[in-house]
C-alpha cells in the first residue's frame, strides 16, 4: 500500500486533486489545483443536503508554503448563507 493510500485510511476526509497550473511570483509559486474526488466519513455528511459538519470534522488544512496550518474548529464568526433568489433580489 502506498503512503498516501494509508493515510487516506486515516483520515476522516480527503481531497484528490490535479495540478491545473502553477504560477511563478517571485521568488514564491502559487500551485492551483482541480478537485477529481473527495472522501467524507458518512458521520460528517450532512444528511439533510451536501453539506460537511465541519465543526464536528476539526479539519486541519495548510495554510501555505511556510509550514502554516489551520483548523476549522478556531472560527470564529458564521456568517448565515441566503439563497440564489434573496441575493438577487438585493436582501443582504
Amino acid at each position: 500500500m502506498r503512503y498516501a493510500e494509508r493515510k487516506l485510511h486515516e483520515a476522516h476526509a480527503a481531497l484528490e486533486c490535479r495540478e491545473y497550473t502553477t504560477m511563478e511570483i517571485g521568488r514564491s509559486r502559487i500551485i492551483l489545483g482541480r478537485v477529481v474526488s473527495t472522501y467524507v466519513e458518512d458521520q460528517f455528511v450532512d444528511p439533510t443536503g451536501s453539506y460537511i459538519k465541519a465543526d464536528e470534522l476539526h479539519a486541519i488544512g495548510r495554510m501555505n508554503g511556510l509550514g502554516n496550518y489551520v483548523r476549522t474548529r478556531d472560527a470564529f464568526i458564521t456568517i448565515p448563507r441566503i439563497s440564489y433568489e434573496e441575493w438577487k433580489n438585493g436582501k443582504r
